[in-house]
């Protein structure tokens, strides 16, 4: 830690950097494993049907949410 006089400043870049790497790691296996054992073009189909599923859920939630978060603010 050379040159710098308050830690806080080392840790502004180091963490997300860290968040960073650690959330790629598993993604980047994930698609090394698919790719060795030939999972890929079944998979996105499959997984394109559960995105568009979960998609339209979340969207129905939160659009569910808001009007009730919107009601308790009005009322």
């Amino acid at each position: 830690m050379r040159g710098y006089k308050d830690s806080s400043i080392l840790h502004s870049w180091l963490l997300p950097m860290l968040f960073a790497i650690g959330t790629a790691i598993p993604v980047i296996l994930l698609l090394v494993l698919m790719a060795y054992l030939g999972f890929g073009g079944m998979l996105l189909k499959k997984s394109r049907r559960i995105g568009k599923a979960v998609q339209l859920a979340a969207g129905v939630f939160l659009f569910l949410l808001g009007i009730y978060d919107s009601a308790m603010y009005w009322s």
